[in-house]
């Protein structure tokens, strides 16, 4: 996977990642949470059909100001993947978690959390 873009920003939003991936455009969506102790929660959780319909409207602004980059690169496909980072404080801690500095981080990656309509 090659990035393209980082925090890129148009007037109705961002898009925290845009890169390549083998033909496919893919947008990356970043959250962060805490771990909350007795929560089930995740930081995909936040990413609802609102924040989803937002990002697709981001994309596709993207998409536009890019179009001539991007048609060389013959995009065959659109995806829209996300990250999740948790910090740990408190229980649920488990071997996936990690130390960074002084804190205990797990970091998810998932692939088409949602189709990215065209």
């Amino acid at each position: 996977m090659t990035i393209l873009s980082r925090n890129w920003r148009c007037r109705i939003g961002e898009l925290d990642i845009v890169a390549l991936d083998n033909h496919e455009l893919v947008c990356v969506e970043v959250k962060t949470r805490r771990n909350v102790v007795g929560s089930s929660f995740t930081p995909f959780d936040n990413i609802d059909y609102h924040k989803r319909k937002k990002l697709s409207a981001v994309f596709a602004r993207y998409r536009l100001h890019h179009a001539a980059r991007l048609r060389r690169m013959a995009i065959r496909r659109l995806r829209f993947d996300g990250v999740g980072v948790t910090i740990g404080g408190g229980g649920g801690i488990c071997s996936s978690w990690r130390t960074f500095g002084r804190a205990k981080i797990r970091v998810d990656y998932r692939r088409n959390l949602t189709t990215v309509s065209n």
